[in-house]
């Protein structure tokens, strides 16, 4: 007999606590305010209208329809797309092993929030150096010598990471290995308590000076950006890539419902609950950011940040700073801040092993306890990798290319595809009509078959697009009243050479400083390092362009000042196929196109794998 959920809010509330993960905090609330503010929340709701929900009835729908994995429901649709299913849950299997490491550094964090004083100090720059050098450990100090490790200095373990990750491991496994009723009684209290810790900061930062200057500029409306393509697709990416969609975990949680279990109504109710905590996690953030922008005496604009920078560097440094109005405060909403993120990281952690695992069990008919204990093994060995001092860069490149780029796009794109063209779309409609609420209409035919898969080609072909062109980064400011962009400094340098002759003053100075240093020269003329840097141009490195942008920035706006209007500019910045400026060429594909290949290879693998005679019919 299948394993079944206890009851419909365990499914619903699991599935839920798989949407909502550590990009509703760290990532919406900055891809909202980059992409037009207030305003961005009509492609945002549009993009789940038209894209999110579709696709989560589609695998809610296979799901029960099926009564089984990825791999099982596919195969049931047609034997040759049982690899597709793998597929999905090896790049989830991938994903978890960095993401788990993610939650290893918030482990960290939670620990040293219980000092009286916290480590990483109240400023960014401080917060920065704890992150880099202290927890990451990818910065040290040899010898006296400042030695930063890129992709291949491994340099060994970040012990408090690894030991954080291992936990966390020792943790998915006691969740999962009962089955899924014991999910069901964990869900109902690390679902609910992340909204809890998300709603105690919000509070917080709403009565914090500043918080009105932070909200401003989360939700102030730039109409304008509705007419850039880039923001549609940023929507529609944010949409696809936080419900949890094309793991196979939404497809093996609707399994373990009944056939005759509501579709429409669970799909709409995960769907809306997923993106109501972004939205809500935004005021979190920003009021917090506003506090920390003025205590600090600087524009909300130089301390807004995503990802990691956000969650363990600028974020942590404003909760210390909130050690200015209560010594208190600091520690307290440090452990609330952290708490929250392990309860948001866990759900989804353990979501993606379970796919995993009930792919496992369908086709090889093994026990939970020992597939749980096999994956949960595979899982922390892969985390090792990531936890090294080199660590931060193989994650930051893995995650570009398996989650944002192209895992997760192509799996949605070939569901639709699978289930649209070549399966009786209008025959799965009518047995989810059959057992729902809400009644699907034709419309739902016409977005999986056209528009979803439509737009998920779009992502592809740019994303491609972006990786491989040739990199390039702009420094310079923006105006948000014209609209004009000022750009001082390129990198590469079109003439590095010539970059460095036309510089004069100070910034001259600290640019000849650093590259007497590359080429260990420390009396070097300035024609000997521009005889270096005809040589190499590269020694005139991102950092070093971005000191000679830093050295030209003004304070308002030229052509609104020439008008009457005083108008401050704002940091810009824009980057071209990034990961090929900050890695070389063998590390990108080693951590990134390698681990594209390797996933449906591996789901080749394992679906020509001999297993059970009855497993497609057994339910």
């Amino acid at each position: 007999m299948r394993d079944r959920w206890g009851s419909r809010t365990s499914f619903i509330m699991a599935a839920i606590g798989s949407a909502v993960g550590l990009g509703n905090l760290w990532r919406f609330p900055y891809v909202c305010y980059a992409n037009g503010g207030g305003a961005f929340l009509i492609p945002y709701f549009i993009a789940l209208m038209t894209a999110g929900i579709p696709l989560m009835i589609l695998e809610y729908g296979l799901g029960i329809r099926m009564q089984g994995s990825a791999p099982k429901s596919l195969a049931k649709l047609n034997r040759r797309w049982e690899f597709v299913g793998w597929w999905a849950l090896v790049i989830g299997m991938m994903i978890s092993m960095y993401y788990v490491v993610i939650m290893g550094v918030s482990c960290v964090y939670l620990v040293e929030s219980f000092s009286t004083k916290l480590p990483w100090g109240t400023t960014a720059e401080t917060a920065k150096e704890f992150f880099f050098k202290d927890v990451l450990q990818v910065v040290e100090e040899v010898g006296g010598r400042k030695v930063v490790h890129g992709p291949f200095n491994l340099g060994g373990m970040a012990w408090g990471v690894l030991i954080g990750a291992l936990v966390v491991w020792a943790f998915i496994f006691l969740i999962i290995f009962k089955g899924v009723k014991q999910v069901g009684k964990i869900v109902m209290v690390t679902v609910p308590l992340p909204w809890l810790m998300i709603l105690v900061l919000m509070v917080r930062g709403f009565t914090l000076p500043g918080a009105a200057e932070g909200l401003n500029f989360y939700l102030a409306p730039n109409w304008a950006k509705l007419l850039e393509p880039s923001t549609w697709m940023a929507a529609y990416g944010q949409i696809f890539f936080s419900l949890s969609l094309g793991f196979g975990i939404m497809i093996a949680y609707a399994s373990y419902m009944s056939r005759t279990s509501d579709v429409t109504n669970n799909a709409f109710i995960t769907s809306f609950a997923n993106c109501a905590t972004s939205y809500l996690a935004g005021f979190a953030v920003f009021s917090i950011l506003g506090y920390f922008a003025v205590a600090a005496n600087l524009p909300v604009e130089r301390v807004v940040g995503s990802g990691p920078g956000l969650a363990f560097v600028v974020y942590p440094a404003a909760l210390a700073k909130l050690g200015d109005v209560a010594s208190w405060m600091a520690p307290l909403f440090s452990v609330v801040f952290f708490v929250a993120l392990l309860t948001l990281g866990i759900d989804s952690a353990f979501s993606i092993v379970e796919a995993f695992a009930s792919g496992i069990q369908d086709k090889f008919g093994w026990s939970k306890t020992k597939t749980a204990a096999v994956l949960c093994t595979i899982g922390a060995a892969g985390s090792v990798w990531f936890a090294t001092k080199a660590g931060i860069n193989w994650l930051d490149i893995t995650d570009h290319w398996v989650s944002e780029s192209y895992g997760l796009v192509i799996i949605g794109l070939l569901e639709c595809l699978l289930v649209g063209w070549f399966y009786k779309l209008s025959k799965l409609r009518e047995e989810i009509n059959s057992v729902s609420e809400v009644r699907l209409g034709r419309w739902w035919d016409v977005f999986v078959k056209f528009l979803t898969p439509a737009i998920l080609i779009v992502i592809l072909i740019q994303v491609t697009l972006e990786n491989v062109a040739p990199p390039q980064a702009q420094f310079g400011q923006s105006c948000p009243h014209c609209g004009r962009t000022y750009i001082y400094a390129t990198y590469p340098p079109d003439d590095a050479a010539k970059l460095f002759l036309s510089l004069k003053g100070d910034v001259k100075d600290e640019v000849a400083a650093a590259l007497r240093r590359k080429i260990n020269k420390p009396n070097a003329s300035d024609a000997e390092i521009v005889s270096a840097l005809k040589r190499n141009p590269r020694l005139f490195d991102l950092s070093l362009v971005r000191k000679v942008a830093d050295s030209s920035m003004k304070e308002f706006c030229p052509h609104c000042k020439a008008r009457g209007h005083l108008v401050r500019l704002q940091r810009y910045e824009s980057y071209r196929n990034r990961k090929c400026i900050d890695y070389p060429p063998l590390a990108v594909f080693l951590g990134g196109w390698l681990w594209v290949i390797a996933a449906p290879l591996i789901g080749l693998l394992l679906a020509k794998m001999s297993g059970r005679k009855d497993w497609l019919e057994a339910s």
